[in-house]
């Protein structure tokens, strides 16, 4: 059964009820495939953020967006962000265009503050921060990883600044840094 709410599928109450019913079991066959395969790679790798049951979800505003953030680090996203974002597109297709993508990944836009990408242009130095800094490969300080955002973005600031706008970013949205996610395991 659908729900009359467009974006239900892109929240994270239908993640909570996702893992309730694989807690119990009643996942649908093709979930419950998913949630196999993910235990093998689970099983398999050496990265610690596999070994928890742990979802990015601070200071992603849906899981549509902790997608986005599995995918910038370079991992896979658990089976419940991906069935949330399949029936998300799912509810674009039931609805027969009554809804909107955005209203079904995001929900309704806000007159004065507008749809999801605009939003989230406004804190895309930010991201692009996170991202900088939590490239493993390359495992910059937050200094370096700031001069190089402000030199490639061409911001007109000066590192410390950046770097408070940058920790008042991530206190507002709940973002932890890989280096902080480490220290919980």
């Amino acid at each position: 059964m659908k729900s009359s709410k467009p974006n239900y599928y892109s929240t994270w109450d239908f993640i909570k009820s996702y893992n309730e019913k694989k807690s119990k079991g009643t996942l649908h066959k093709h979930e419950s495939l998913l949630e196999k395969d993910f235990s093998l790679l689970v099983k398999n790798s050496d990265k610690d953020y596999y070994k928890e049951d742990f979802i990015f979800q601070q200071g992603n505003k849906s899981p549509v967006e902790s997608f986005l953030t599995y995918f910038e680090i370079g991992l896979y996203p658990p089976p419940s962000i991906m069935a949330a974002i399949a029936e998300s597109f799912n509810e674009y297709y039931f609805r027969k265009g009554d809804s909107t993508l955005e209203e079904c990944f995001f929900g309704s836009s806000t007159k004065a503050v507008g749809n999801n990408s605009s939003l989230s242009d406004r804190e895309f130095k930010f991201q692009y921060m996170f991202v900088t800094l939590n490239d493993e490969t390359e495992k910059l300080t937050q200094i370096d990883a700031a001069e190089k955002v402000i030199t490639k973005l061409k911001l007109e600031c000066d590192v410390d600044t950046f770097l408070r706008q940058y920790r008042r970013y991530k206190k507002k949205t709940g973002r932890l840094d890989i280096s902080e996610i480490k220290k919980k395991f």
